[in-house]
């Protein structure tokens, strides 16, 4: 994908795929989004399957949408794959909750990630993202793509209070991942600084899932900025 909008043409939104992947990985969808904002900011479309979704591209549609969980619900999908579809992560990943779990979720991070925090690891964050980047300068094959799978790991892991592993790492196992941690008195009555003080063992639906009931549909939207 273009990260800027490529040459003004002409374009035909009755023709555009929003849905087309390939558009993402090897088109220009800037370009379309221009358009979109300038001729259709709030913009349908059905698949020849019979499903549909709306876009919408102006900013302040869009932080109606993303501010609005009662009209508009993040538990139905986020990305046009998930049309259609329940999201197996509603009410477990943080992208994939609304509040007021989103709010208890989102609650133990917001001390760590705020831009004051943030900058007292900056020079942390930059060493390991030096020492990532480190094997790419000896002339070898250098995969970005597969080795960009630690990143996330690297950077959050000290943000969150994850000690670093010792050892060599592998792309299935970060070095800021420990271990499992060895169940004693003490271990089992207080939980790891990472981890969510809402996520316990009775946070499951009856049938022992952790994702607890998917609330009815709502709006679905693609919101593309």
């Amino acid at each position: 994908m273009r990260l800027t909008p490529g040459p003004s043409r002409d374009i035909d939104l009755d023709t555009v795929d929003l849905f087309d992947l390939d558009l993402y990985g090897t088109g220009d969808p800037h370009a379309v989004w221009d358009v979109m904002r300038a001729q259709a900011p709030l913009h349908h479309q059905t698949l020849a399957d019979g499903r549909e979704f709306w876009s919408v591209t102006r900013y302040e549609d869009v932080c109606r949408v993303l501010g609005d969980h009662r009209e508009f619900t993040s538990e139905r999908g986020t990305v046009p794959t998930h049309l259609g579809q329940d999201d197996v992560a509603a009410g477990v990943l943080l992208t994939s909750t609304d509040p007021p779990r989103h709010t208890e979720v989102r609650r133990p991070l917001g001390s760590r990630l705020t831009a004051r925090a943030v900058r007292s690891w900056e020079d942390s964050i930059r060493r390991s993202v030096t020492r990532f980047l480190e094997p790419a300068l000896d002339g070898e094959v250098f995969d970005l793509a597969e080795k960009a799978l630690l990143l996330p790991a690297i950077v959050t892991g000290p943000l969150l209070g994850i000690p670093r592993r010792t050892g060599k790492s592998s792309s299935s196992s970060p070095p800021w991942w420990p271990p499992p941690p060895t169940r004693t008195s003490s271990s089992a009555a207080k939980p790891p600084p990472w981890r969510s003080p809402t996520m316990n063992s009775s946070d499951t639906s009856p049938s022992g899932s952790r994702t607890g009931a998917v609330p009815e549909p709502r709006t679905t939207v693609c919101s593309i900025t």
